[in-house]
């Protein structure tokens, strides 16, 4: 082990309190109030710890994204997290089991903000050099997309060397090298309403075309490609005597490369009714770009297995079927993601994280942004 490590294992106790006290400060995407609460929370600790405050980029409808500067390297390194939650304010107790502790976006990824701030904390105590400018983007959109947050990302990893996303790993602890793209539509259908038994013959059932759009985008998933199309919402209708004049119809879509998501949007941009008196009308798009596994993201992994291994510590990599800030920073950058605490239950009720696994995650970062070349 190193000193690193140990120094972690003796700050447990800190370090489980700081966890619990961004999680106890709420912050669903969609509550920008109670979000910035956190995020002042998150500034208390930076200031704290550095003696500075993040630059605050103010949002309209959600809290604001912070940018954290530290060290003045040559060449900058990104770490990205988010303290942004999909769970509604006091739905979700906090409580310890053991080895686990559980709460709202405590694995998904208030944790991971206290891993960057301990991470950095370690360096300066311990009088270990970082070769790098760090900068550190924590956004209060992420579960929402990043709508607002992703041209702030993307800049940043523009001018990075490597982006480490701090995103929870596989329940094993497996890092996460590459990831699926999503692709985003919504289809409104437009019929003609008419009382079913008086005058059928003049309605012109969405429903039905409804049924016909499913069956025609249900043929474009191949999952020897690796693309899935899923129609995850369809509402429409307003009584079983009337004939249907409207249905939309939410789709979801994921892909492996550029060329899928190309082939994806060409498909929705040609997608026609299939009679004349029926209206369709199509929105949305590329939600994330796919996170291929290139050449350079497996040199990351290669200096981070043999990192981790000072740790005695095995890492291994995986393909992710869902998005994260990371599919934005590797289109820029090589970038490893999934370095987050080591858990269980992301957006579920038994979301937690395993306390005896903090000091080795924590070490590791602590040692990537110091070692990594």
């Amino acid at each position: 082990m190193t000193g690193i490590y140990d120094y972690m294992t003796m700050h447990m106790k800190e370090i489980q309190q700081d966890i619990l006290t961004l999680v106890q400060k709420e912050s669903p995407s969609i509550d920008r109030d109670a979000a910035n609460q956190c995020k002042e929370s998150i500034q208390q600790l930076l200031m704290r710890e550095f003696k500075q405050r993040a630059e605050e980029i103010p949002q309209q409808e959600h809290g604001s994204h912070l940018r954290f500067d530290y060290g003045d390297g040559a060449e900058q390194l990104l770490l990205v997290g988010h303290y942004d939650t999909v769970w509604k304010k006091g739905v979700f107790p906090i409580k310890q089991d053991g080895d686990k502790l559980y709460g709202p976006g405590i694995l998904d990824m208030k944790s991971s903000i206290v891993m960057a701030v301990w991470a950095l904390k370690a360096c300066r105590e311990l009088e270990i050099g970082i070769p790098y400018k760090i900068v550190c983007i924590f956004n209060s959109d992420e579960e929402v997309g990043s709508k607002t947050s992703r041209e702030l990302i993307k800049e940043e990893a523009k001018k990075s060397k490597v982006a480490l996303v701090l995103e929870p790993p596989e329940a094993s602890g497996a890092l996460k090298t590459s990831r699926k793209g999503i692709l985003s539509y919504d289809i409104e259908i437009t019929g003609k309403a008419a009382h079913a038994g008086n005058a059928f013959t003049l309605g012109v059932s969405a429903i039905i075309e409804a049924a016909k759009q499913i069956e025609h985008l249900s043929h474009l998933t191949d999952l020897e490609l690796g693309t899935t199309v899923n129609i995850g919402t369809i509402q429409g209708g307003s009584a079983k005597n009337v004939v249907p004049e409207r249905v939309h119809l939410g789709v979801d879509v994921r892909v492996l490369t550029k060329h899928q998501q190309s082939h994806i949007e060409r498909f929705f941009k040609q997608l026609k009714p299939t009679r004349k008196d029926i209206t369709l009308t199509v929105t949305g798009g590329v939600d994330r770009p796919p996170m291929p596994r290139l050449d350079s993201t497996e040199h990351i992994f290669d200096e981070t297995y043999a990192i981790a291994g000072e740790l005695d510590y095995i890492v291994k990599q995986i393909a992710a079927g869902g998005g994260s800030d990371a599919n934005f920073t590797s289109e820029f950058t090589p970038t490893l993601d999934g370095l987050g605490v080591i858990g269980e239950g992301m957006h579920a009720s038994n979301e937690h994280i395993v306390l005896s696994e903090i000091p080795k995650r924590f070490a590791l970062l602590a040692k990537l942004i110091t070692e990594l070349k």
